[in-house]
């Protein structure tokens, strides 16, 4: 195993007014954020790259040989995502929508093939043959204890392409997902069965029980104010992005997806954003600014969970 250690400098990060149910950020190592690759080979011998950035206990980590994807983000030691031990799908990634364009399994160049670093420190995939794209994505940590992920579609086509961007992130079983929603829309579509999910106060409430989960289910849904939560145990993730309007979204898709395994190992929490047109030699870019709490375990009604996510990310 060979170990190398980048230091990509040095980053300031203030603390966030949080309610009282968030626990302090440490702030030992608040101005120091750290770039670490790993390298080793796994059962299959492929190499493994690792990159690790640093906000005071906050840990975010991508995979530039496995689509760029992203394989953890914890705080205090405790992991928000589905990890590589745990289950074959894993961490989270990202594809263009609809999937109707490429149908399955995703397309290698995008989701699982190795994206090479760029003098920007942006992480490139091979061109797409397929959708005549490749993806270009940058990683960056913020003061706001938060860490921003900017996806690009790079047209090299001779052709106008059109599609919308797509995270897809696989978190723990058992825990509860919230977004706003004020007209409480949802639809299920062929093979999937559709999750429940409640809504009051204008806010959407899915919580996992694995007695109901006996098939391939998803929903689909709209976020009326650009975010998305999950909550299990001390852990609260929230995802922030471009609220769009059902008009905006790709055919036979949603700006919220949400689904659920039989193996009921995991769930996917989903976002897209708009759909649009992008001229030969153009890029679309699209932005996700992801945060991690830890917070008391306990019940929230949905105003709780709407002030709490609201004070983290404003």
């Amino acid at each position: 195993m060979k170990k190398q250690k980048i230091t990509l400098g040095l980053i300031s990060a203030a603390l966030l007014s949080m309610s009282s149910c968030e626990k302090p950020i440490d702030n030992t190592n608040q101005h120091k954020t750290d770039s670490i690759t790993t390298q080793k080979n796994d059962s299959t011998n492929r190499l493994l790259e690792i990159i690790e950035l640093k906000s005071g206990n906050l840990s975010f980590k991508f995979d530039p040989n496995t689509g760029a994807r992203i394989t953890s983000i914890s705080v205090d030691g405790m992991e928000a995502l589905i990890q590589k031990d745990e289950f074959e799908i894993y961490g989270s990634t990202f594809w263009t929508a609809p999937q109707s364009a490429w149908g399955w399994p995703p397309i290698k160049e995008i989701d699982e093939m190795p994206y090479k670093k760029t003098p920007d420190n942006s992480y490139k995939s091979s061109n797409a043959d397929t959708l005549g794209v490749c993806i270009i994505k940058k990683f960056t940590s913020n003061q706001d204890s938060s860490f921003s992920i900017t996806y690009t579609i790079q047209n090299n086509s001779d052709h106008v392409v059109k599609m919308a961007p797509w995270e897809i992130s696989r978190v723990a079983s058992g825990g509860t997902t919230i977004f706003p929603n004020e007209k409480a829309v949802f639809k299920g579509k062929k093979p999937f069965g559709e999750l429940k999910i409640n809504t009051q106060n204008g806010i959407s409430v899915f919580k996992y029980d694995s007695a109901a989960i006996n098939d391939n289910k998803k929903s689909f849904a709209y976020s009326s104010k650009g975010w998305l939560a999950q909550h299990k145990g001390k852990l609260l993730l929230i995802k922030k992005f471009e609220d769009i309007l059902p008009s905006d979204c790709a055919p036979d898709e949603s700006e919220i997806e949400i689904y659920a395994n039989p193996n009921k190992k995991y769930i996917e929490i989903e976002q897209t954003g708009a759909y649009k047109s992008i001229s030969s030699m153009e890029s679309y870019s699209w932005e996700v600014k992801w945060y991690l709490r830890n917070i008391e375990d306990k019940k929230y009604t949905e105003l709780e969970y709407q002030k709490l996510v609201e004070s983290i990310i404003k």
